[in-house]
């Protein structure tokens, strides 16, 4: 007993012989259509314009400045800078008060 499945005579709907006619043409169908396409999936590249290559630098510049500044930006804005920026204005106030009672006594 064989099974009436797989590869060889009487599978996948062949005949004695193995041969299937639809399957033949189905697949020539499918190779020129292929061939027709220029290949498997592969499109043709279009050459790239000056204009997407001045994009894209833009692209990478604004990328890069955004970058920068939140480089600089993020040690200014942490908590621990806060709570100094915070004492140093405490710090100075104290200052000037002290320095207008001195010069006003005096």
């Amino acid at each position: 007993l064989k099974p009436s499945f797989g590869f060889g005579p009487g599978g996948f709907g062949g005949g004695a012989d193995g041969h299937d006619p639809f399957e033949a043409a189905m697949l020539e169908a499918m190779l020129q259509a292929m061939m027709r396409n220029g290949g498997m999936g592969r499109r043709r590249e279009e050459p790239r314009k000056p204009e997407d290559v001045v994009e894209g630098l833009k692209g990478l510049g604004l990328l890069g400045a955004l970058l920068g500044i939140s480089w600089v930006l993020s040690p200014l804005l942490s908590p621990v800078l806060g709570r100094w920026a915070s004492w140093a204005a405490w710090q100075w106030r104290f200052l000037v008060f002290d320095l207008r009672s001195a010069l006003s006594r005096g």
